[in-house]
């Protein structure tokens, strides 16, 4: 299981469950209301993560 953690969370030293790492903590972007990322027109504020997963192969 991956979870990637909002950069400035307040639990981030209490997550023991998972074992919060540096590398997945993560920027949220913040974007105003208007057009969304699928072209949708959105009435309020909403955030957007880009985030590059990479998967290991096997041995």
């Amino acid at each position: 299981m991956t979870h990637v953690f909002v950069a400035g969370d307040p639990y981030l030293d209490s997550a023991a469950v998972f074992g919060v790492k540096q590398e997945l903590i993560a920027e949220f972007v913040q974007h105003p209301p208007g057009k969304g990322p699928d072209g949708r027109a959105l009435e309020g504020t909403w955030r957007k993560l880009s985030y590059d997963f990479a998967l290991k192969r096997k041995a």
